[in-house]
């Protein structure tokens, strides 16, 4: 992709103040959308959303796993069958989600978005919307399975799930 120097540039900047830095104001919203833009601009599409990201990541980890836990163990005390869910380390387990979100998430977005629609999709269904937002909705649909994949293997990885549990759930 093309690049510039960082005065003037589009990016971000219409929606920042004064007091954001000029590497966050400068950088475009999707590292690989079309424009000038230089290798550190690009960069930083990847950075800036990263806390938001980790933080999004982190809270849903929290209350996903914390509520599957809690449900798991009122279940065993109400005596309706024993407690289903693999014991999750909760901390560990959020932060992975966070971190998941903030590299993975945000990597294969990017660059669906930027590469596989903006370039590939967009111009190829130009006169037929509705083609072209199918396969928008089709290519993200595979990317969230892979995200799935790739996140339960690495929770495996690291040993923050069990492989029994991904096992009885038909996983291989």
């Amino acid at each position: 992709a093309p690049t510039r120097s960082v005065e003037g540039s589009g990016g971000a900047a219409a929606k920042t103040d004064k007091s954001t830095p000029q590497w966050i104001a400068s950088a475009p919203t999707n590292a690989f959308q079309l424009g000038d833009y230089t290798l550190a601009q690009r960069l930083a599409a990847f950075v800036v959303p990263a806390p938001r990201l980790f933080t999004s990541g982190c809270a849903c980890g929290l209350l996903g796993y914390g509520a599957a836990a809690l449900l798991s163990q009122l279940r065993a005390l109400l005596g309706a069958g024993p407690s289903l869910a693999p014991a999750v380390p909760l901390l560990p387990a959020t932060l992975y989600t966070g971190m998941f979100l903030v590299i993975v998430s945000n990597t294969t977005l990017q660059f669906l978005q930027g590469c596989i629609e903006a370039r590939l999709i967009e111009p190829a269904t130009r006169n037929n919307r509705a083609a072209g937002q199918a396969l928008i909705a089709l290519f993200r649909a595979g990317r969230s399975l892979f995200a799935s994949a790739v996140a339960i293997r690495g929770m495996q990885f690291f040993g923050l799930q069990a492989k029994v549990a991904a096992a009885a759930a038909g996983v291989r």
